[in-house]
C-alpha cells in the first residue's frame, strides 16, 4: 500500500502538471552534486509555458541519502514567461527551449482534451 501512495504521487490531478526528476545511478560522480541538490530540495525546475512560469514544487520533505525518483508538483505564478523553455539548475539557472510538440501536449493536457497525445524520446 505504501509504494501505491508513492506512486499515486507521479499522476497530476486534472489541470495540473506534474513531473518525476529520475537520477540515473549509473554516472554516480557525474551526479552526485545535482543528486544532493534534488534530495535537499536546492535543485529548481520550472516550465514556461503559454505565457505562464510555472515552479516545480517537491511532493516529498527533503531526504538525505541516493533516491532516484523525485516527484513534484508545479504551480503557476504570476511572473510572465518570455519564451517556453524548461528551466532547471542549482545555483546555475540552465534552460532548453519547450519544442512545439511537447507544448501542444501540456496544452492539450492541462485542457483535458478526450485525445491522448503520446511523446516518445
Amino acid at each position: 500500500m505504501t509504494s501505491c501512495r508513492r506512486a499515486n504521487q507521479l499522476v497530476a490531478e486534472p489541470g495540473h502538471l506534474a513531473a518525476t526528476i529520475f537520477v540515473d545511478g549509473a554516472h554516480r560522480p557525474a551526479v552526485s552534486g545535482y543528486v544532493a541538490a534534488i534530495a535537499s530540495h536546492e535543485f529548481d525546475l520550472g516550465v514556461h509555458f503559454d505565457g505562464h512560469i510555472m515552479e516545480g514544487q517537491f511532493v516529498e520533505a527533503p531526504h538525505e541519502g541516493w533516491n532516484t525518483v523525485h516527484p513534484l508538483r508545479f504551480s503557476p505564478t504570476v511572473r510572465e514567461a518570455e519564451q517556453p523553455a524548461i528551466v532547471w539548475g542549482n545555483g546555475t539557472t540552465q534552460a532548453i527551449p519547450l519544442p512545439n510538440y511537447v507544448q501542444t501536449a501540456l496544452g492539450m493536457d492541462l485542457n483535458r482534451s478526450p485525445t491522448p497525445y503520446f511523446l516518445f524520446a
